[in-house]
C-alpha cells in the first residue's frame, strides 16, 4: 500500500479534497474552523522543515498531515462557495431579474426551457411561455424579467430521482415561468468561453440540419458528435439504458478516445518517417481542446480530454500514459474547479470506468492470442469486462438495474460507433469542400458517405433493439444502499486479487463481503423495511404508493374515491363530495385524507361524515380552491400538505 502511494502522489492530493467536499457537503463546516485548519496546517508543514535531521525520518508524516489539512480547509471553502450559489435566497413576491442565457434553450411541451446565469452570479431555470421570440432566443443573449423564483420541488419520488436535490448538484437554485409580457432581451451579448463554444455547437447543429437526414440519423449524428441529445426520443434512450450501451449516447472518453485514434492514425503516417513524436503530441492536445471548444465544453468532454492530454505529455517523456497518478490528477483538477462534481453520476461512473480499465484490464487482457483479429476483439471483450466492474456497484446504487447481455452488446455496439464516427468525419470534411465546389459534383459525393452513415444508423438500431428484446435483458429492483456499493466494490477487487496471486487470505476476505452483501440485502429489505406511505405526481396523474413489510402496492388511477387500510390506520383519496351520514352519528377515523382533481369538494361537508386527522392536497387542484382548503384546514385545526408547495407526501405507518 505505501509503495502505492509513492507512485501515486496525486491521490494524496485527491483524499483530502474529496474528505472535505463530502464533510462540508453533509455536515457543514464553520468558515472560522476551515481558517484555523488552514494556518494550522502550514505551521505544522513549517515545523516539519526544522525538525532535527535525526528525527526527520521518523516525523516524516507531519508534513504529510499538515497538507491533508490544508487542502482539507480549501475543500471546505470551495464547497461552500459552491452552496451559497445553489442554496435557494430569493424574496418571497415578484422581483425584477437580470441575467445571461448560459445554454442553448430548449424546447419542452408547454415552454422553452433557458438556463439563466442572473447577475448575482446564481443559476435559474426560466420557463419561457411558446412564442416566436422565444423561439428565437439564443446562448449569450441577455435578458431581463419579472416573476417570482421558486425552489425547485420533488413532485415524484425523491427516493427514485430526487429532481430538487439534482438540481442543487448542478449548481441551480431555483425556477421561474415566465409569460412572453414578463421578460425582454437587452443590449449586449456574451462572449465568454462557454457561451462563445455553445455558439459554435449550435452552427454546426444547424450544419447537421442541412444535410437532410431523417430523424434517427440526425439525433445519433448530433449525440455522437456534439453531445446534443434533446432530439433523441425516449424509447431510444431507454432501448439503450436496457442493452447497457447507454454510455455511447452521453459524449465522453469513449467518443474523444476514438478521435484521438483517428487523429494518431492519421499523423502515425508521418511519425514513423520523421521523428516528430513530440510535435505531434502537441498538435493532437490542441486538437482534442479545439474539440472540446465546439462541443460545447461540457464537463464529460472536459473529463476526457484532460485524460488524453495527460496521455499525450506522458508520452512526449516517454512515460506511461494511464496511470492511477494521472487519473487522480484529472479527479482533482475537476473538483478544484468545482466540488459538486463529485455528486455528478457522470463523474462517477467516468472515473471509476477509467480506473477499473487501470486497475483490471492488464490482468484480463493478459491472455497470449497470437491471432492479431482475435487479440483485438479479445482485448475489445476484457476492456468492456473491467469498465463494467468499476461502474457496477455504481449502476446497482444509482439504478438498481443490471443489463445482462452488456458484455455482448458492447463489443458489437462500440466498434460500430467508431465507424459511425469514421463516416460522420468524411461527410463534413467533404461538406465543408463542397463550398468551393460545384453542387452537383458535391451531391455525387456525399452520396456515398451519407448512404454509408444511414445504413450504419440502422445496423446500430437492430443491435440494440435485438438485445432489448431478448429474455431477462434488464434485472430491475436490485438497488443496493451506500453500504451495499462499497461492500460491492471490496468484494470485486478482493476477488480479482485471488485470482491474481491465489492467496488463501484474499480468497477469504472476498467471501466475508459477498457475505456482507447478502446480510445488507437482507436488512434492508426484510428486517429494516418500515411501513411508509408515498403520495406524489407524475404525468399529471397522482400516484399513491405504500408498503407493508415486504409487499409493495401501487395505485396510480382512481375514478371517484378509493378507501385503502394501511395497517391500522386509513387512507381515503377521493374527488367526491357528498357521502352518506351513519344513522348511528359515528364518525369513521380517516387518518390520512388525499383530494384531487375537483373543485366543489368542501371539507366542512367530507367532516360531517368523517374524522379527518390529516389532509393531502393534489396539484390537480386549482390554486383558488387550494387557498380554501387550506383556509379549512386552518380554522378546523386540521394538518395541511399542499403537494403543489412540499412537493411529495411520505409517511410513516
Amino acid at each position: 500500500m505505501t509503495d502505492f502511494l509513492h507512485k501515486t502522489p496525486f491521490l494524496r492530493f485527491l483524499i483530502p479534497l474529496i474528505v472535505g467536499i463530502l464533510i462540508q457537503y453533509y455536515l457543514y463546516v464553520p468558515t472560522s474552523i476551515g481558517f484555523i485548519l488552514l494556518f494550522a496546517g502550514l505551521a505544522i508543514m513549517l515545523v516539519s522543515f526544522f525538525i532535527n535531521p535525526q528525527k526527520q525520518f521518523g516525523l516524516r508524516w507531519l508534513f504529510g498531515a499538515g497538507l491533508f489539512s490544508c487542502l482539507f480547509a480549501f475543500a471546505v471553502f470551495l464547497t461552500t462557495h459552491s452552496q451559497q450559489k445553489a442554496t435557494f435566497s430569493f424574496p418571497d413576491n415578484k422581483e425584477s431579474y437580470q441575467g445571461l442565457i448560459i445554454n442553448s434553450p430548449q424546447t419542452k411541451e408547454n415552454s422553452i426551457m433557458c438556463e439563466v446565469k442572473l447577475d448575482n452570479r446564481k443559476k435559474v431555470i426560466c420557463y419561457l411561455q411558446p412564442g416566436i421570440r422565444s423561439r428565437q432566443l439564443q446562448v449569450g443573449e441577455n435578458i431581463m424579467f419579472f416573476g417570482k423564483i421558486e425552489p425547485f420541488k420533488n413532485f415524484g419520488d425523491p427516493d427514485e430521482f430526487d429532481y430538487a436535490h439534482y438540481m442543487y448538484n448542478k449548481g441551480f437554485s431555483g425556477s421561474v415561468f415566465l409569460y412572453s409580457s414578463n421578460w425582454e432581451t437587452t443590449e449586449g451579448k456574451s462572449f465568454s468561453p462557454s457561451t462563445i463554444a455553445l455558439g459554435y455547437r449550435d452552427k454546426i447543429l444547424q450544419f447537421y440540419k442541412s444535410l437532410n437526414l431523417d430523424e434517427d440519423s440526425y439525433a445519433m449524428l448530433a449525440a455522437l458528435t456534439v453531445g446534443y441529445k434533446d432530439s433523441l426520443s425516449d424509447d431510444l434512450k431507454q432501448s439503450f439504458r436496457k442493452t447497457g450501451t447507454a454510455h455511447v449516447l452521453a459524449l465522453s472518453g469513449l467518443h474523444t478516445g476514438i478521435i484521438y485514434g483517428i487523429i494518431l492514425s492519421i499523423l502515425g503516417l508521418f511519425i514513423h518517417r520523421i521523428n516528430w513524436n513530440k510535435y505531434a503530441q502537441v498538435f493532437i492536445i490542441a486538437v482534442l481542446w479545439c474539440y472540446a471548444f465546439v462541443t460545447g465544453l461540457s464537463p464529460s468532454v472536459i473529463r476526457a480530454v484532460i485524460m488524453l492530454s495527460i496521455i499525450c505529455v506522458a508520452h512526449i517523456y516517454n512515460r506511461r500514459g494511464l496511470t492511477f497518478n494521472n487519473i487522480s490528477f484529472a479527479a482533482f483538477v475537476m473538483l478544484v474547479y468545482e466540488p459538486f462534481y463529485v455528486f455528478d453520476m457522470g463523474f462517477q461512473l467516468s472515473f471509476a470506468a477509467v480506473s477499473a480499465i487501470c486497475f483490471f484490464h492488464p490482468y484480463l487482457s493478459s491472455v497470449q492470442i497470437k491471432n492479431r483479429y482475435l487479440r483485438s476483439g479479445w482485448n475489445l471483450f476484457t476492456l468492456s469486462i473491467a469498465a463494467q466492474l468499476g461502474t457496477l456497484p455504481l449502476c446497482l446504487y444509482h439504478f438498481g438495474t443490471f443489463p445482462t447481455y452488456f458484455f455482448i452488446s458492447n463489443m458489437l455496439v462500440v466498434p460500430l460507433i467508431s465507424l459511425i464516427l469514421y463516416t460522420s468525419m468524411i461527410m463534413v470534411v467533404i461538406s465543408l469542400f463542397s463550398t468551393i465546389l460545384p453542387s452537383v459534383i458535391s451531391s455525387v459525393i456525399m452520396l456515398l458517405p451519407t448512404a454509408i452513415f444511414g445504413l450504419l444508423i440502422k445496423i446500430l438500431m437492430f443491435v440494440v433493439h435485438f438485445f432489448e428484446g431478448l429474455p431477462f435483458a434488464l434485472i430491475e429492483n436490485i438497488k443496493v444502499s451506500m453500504f451495499g456499493m462499497l461492500f460491492f466494490v471490496c468484494a470485486i477487487i478482493s476477488l480479482l486479487a485471488f485470482l491474481i496471486h491465489r492467496r488463501s487470505k484474499t480468497l477469504i476476505v472476498s467471501q466475508v463481503f459477498v457475505l456482507l452483501i447478502m446480510l445488507n440485502f437482507l436488512a434492508e429489505n426484510y428486517l429494516l423495511k418500515d411501513d411508509i406511505l408515498k403520495i406524489y405526481s407524475s404525468n399529471n396523474n397522482s400516484i399513491i404508493k405504500w408498503n407493508n413489510g415486504r409487499q409493495i402496492h401501487v395505485l396510480d388511477s382512481i375514478n371517484q374515491y378509493r378507501l385503502i387500510p394501511l395497517g391500522n390506520k386509513v387512507l381515503l383519496s377521493t374527488k367526491a363530495n357528498y357521502w352518506q351520514v351513519n344513522e348511528d352519528g359515528n364518525r369513521p377515523i380517516i387518518d390520512y385524507l388525499h383530494i384531487f382533481k375537483s373543485d366543489t369538494i368542501s371539507l366542512y361537508s367530507l367532516t360531517q361524515t368523517f374524522s379527518i386527522k390529516n389532509v393531502i392536497i393534489d396539484r390537480s387542484l386549482s390554486v383558488r380552491n387550494r387557498n380554501r382548503i387550506k383556509r379549512e384546514c386552518e380554522n378546523m385545526d386540521i394538518p395541511l400538505h399542499d403537494m403543489a408547495e412540499k412537493g411529495m407526501f411520505r409517511s410513516i405507518f
